[in-house]
């Protein structure tokens, strides 16, 4: 898929944003926001299909450095009832699109339930990305199923915690098939086919003013590959430092975390295993220009895996800009 980890540092700076957004009490009725989303991504690394090196000589060249920029338009639909229950959807490409219900409970805990619109669709990787020597062909990783439970909010603690589920599948795989020294049960260790869990917690903030806060996140995540060399564990914990002042809202985040994976890598010989690394900072401007209802948000990204194998080490560096429109 596109770019998934700064994705992900991008829902978390942009969940921050919006004041009490943590524990907002849903107004009854519609609520909406639309916007434009403008930004750009440079990285290093071999695997990335959306905007990474076609041909690679090597498999211990030195990583093609890529860029690339985009554009998108964001929309979010909510209706909260008398009841509590507020359906939504949400498309952009900070949360990557997705449909809902939340209940709202007494003590203040948020109940959700959400799926993603993109379920059926497919995002890029090479069909053989360990091919030398010619251009490596692009082909779907589709997204069959996947579903989100999370509970905002906790007894009114600012504490959250929630479960992903996703299944994930590549057609016309064709893995390590470039590599004739590799045995058939070998290129079968390398099928990507993939069941993923992931559950990640953000713990009551530790506030130092009215104004300042700091907030710790820990996640843990499980990937049952068809090919058992791309299953693995992975732990991450973070902190995000949040400052409000009248109509600015400013964060800085910093996380990192291990992935292992489960047996020998056929291709390099090795167990592969990973360490994660990120920092993110950025700011939201409410009312810029004296425009009601309206925000300007900016933020940049960095991040780094460097694997115990040269061949997977990637880096991303992204500057993100949003203006929305809310009512």
């Amino acid at each position: 898929m596109k770019a998934l980890s700064i994705r992900a540092l991008l829902i978390l700076g942009f969940l921050l944003f919006g004041s009490n957004s943590l524990a907002e009490d849903k107004k009854k009725g519609l609520s909406a926001s639309v916007g434009l989303i403008v930004g750009g991504v440079s990285g290093e690394g071999q695997l990335d299909a959306y905007g990474g090196k076609k041909r690679i000589e090597s498999l211990d060249e030195k990583p093609a450095r890529y860029n690339y920029d985009f554009l998108f338009p964001e929309v979010q639909l909510s209706y909260t009832f008398q009841n509590n229950i507020t359906g939504y959807a949400n498309s952009d490409l900070l949360d990557g699109s997705e449909i809902g219900v939340s209940y709202l409970l007494a003590d203040k805990t948020r109940l959700s339930v959400s799926l993603p619109l993109s379920l059926g669709t497919s995002g890029e990787v090479w069909q053989d990305p360990y091919l030398t020597g010619e251009n490596r062909k692009k082909i779907g990783a589709k997204l069959d199923a996947a579903i989100n439970f999370s509970l905002d909010n906790i007894w009114g603690s600012f504490a959250s915690i929630s479960y992903d589920y996703q299944d994930l599948s590549i057609k016309n795989e064709r893995s390590g098939e470039s590599l004739t020294r590799l045995t058939y049960s070998e290129i079968k260790q390398l099928r990507r086919d993939s069941q993923s869990h992931n559950i990640s917690s953000s713990l009551p903030p530790l506030s130092f003013s009215n104004n300042l806060h700091l907030i710790g996140e820990l996640s843990y995540t499980r990937a049952n590959a068809e090919g058992k060399a791309n299953s693995f564990t992975a732990h991450n914990v973070g902190l995000t430092l949040v400052y409000e002042r009248r109509f600015f809202e400013v964060f800085g985040h910093i996380s990192g975390g291990t992935t292992k994976y489960n047996t020998l890598n056929p291709v390099f010989g090795t167990k592969r295993k990973g360490d994660f690394s990120a920092i993110a900072a950025g700011i939201t401007y409410w009312k810029p220009f004296g425009w009601n209802n309206s925000s300007l948000e900016l933020m940049v990204a960095s991040e780094r895996n460097n694997s115990n194998i040269n061949f997977y080490d990637t880096s991303s560096d992204s500057l993100t800009t949003s203006f929305n429109y809310h009512f």
